[in-house]
């Protein structure tokens, strides 16, 4: 939809009132008196459009339309095609790789597809806690992470362990800033394992809070998705031991 917005000016400057336009244009107003309606619903909408406009007729004005449509379009598909949340589907061919995965907790994305584990949601338990508040993100953490051994920090002997929990979220994500240096006898820890940069979490600004140019740094500034593997102190030890 967000395509045809050049071409959505026109409407008001050089319309071609018909009968497609009508069609169109109550199809979207039915449509948005419904909640929780999908993008998807309103395609057909975008032929009806687009053939209900005149282009202008003036070559200057007509040159002038294309190049920002163009650029519109090559903008928005690099953006929304490429980057915006584009580290879910690499995150999930990552984790369906890991040979001890046993519980993946997915914060402040989309749903990541199960199909792409291929076989390995059998033994891989996907979380889906998009819009779960910090707190109970760590709760849910500290119940599920493994006991934390010396190996864990030193090389990959952990993939050697029979049981996992990672974490998977934004790097834009900044409420787990205080938690993830920590290196202490006591809390979570989380191990960096995998970094995927051509990721945007456009679905977590925060204009209101944060202003217009903090929530464009640290969306854009800090773009990527991550995955972290965390454990625990158990007291006495023992690997993958909850």
């Amino acid at each position: 939809m967000a395509s045809i917005r050049p071409a959505a000016v026109l409407l008001f400057t050089q319309p071609h009132l018909s009968l497609r336009l009508y069609s169109a244009i109550s199809g979207i107003f039915v449509l948005s008196i419904f909640q929780h309606q999908e993008a998807r619903f309103l395609l057909p909408t975008v032929p009806l459009i687009l053939s209900s406009v005149q282009l202008p007729k003036n070559r200057r004005a007509l040159q002038l339309w294309a190049a920002v449509w163009v650029v519109f379009n090559v903008f928005f598909g690099v953006l929304m095609g490429i980057y915006h949340q584009g580290g879910i589907v690499p995150g999930q061919v990552f984790m369906s790789k890991q040979p001890d995965a046993t519980n993946a907790i997915w914060w402040k994305t989309y749903s990541p597809p199960i199909w792409l584990l291929n076989g390995k949601n059998e033994v891989l338990t996907t979380h889906d806690v998009m819009g779960l508040d910090g707190e109970s993100l760590l709760k849910q953490l500290a119940d599920l992470a493994t006991c934390d051994t010396p190996a864990d920090r030193r090389n990959r002997e952990y993939l050697k362990e029979k049981e996992g929990t990672y974490l998977v979220a934004p790097a834009s994500a900044t409420w787990l800033d205080p938690y993830l240096p920590n290196k202490g006898l006591e809390g979570l820890r989380f191990r960096e394992v995998w970094r995927y940069d051509r990721h945007l979490n456009l679905d977590d600004l925060d204009w209101g809070e944060d202003g217009v140019w903090n929530t464009l740094k640290r969306v854009i500034g800090r773009r990527g998705l991550v995955a972290w593997r965390v454990t625990k102190s158990c007291g006495g030890g023992g690997t993958g031991e909850r």
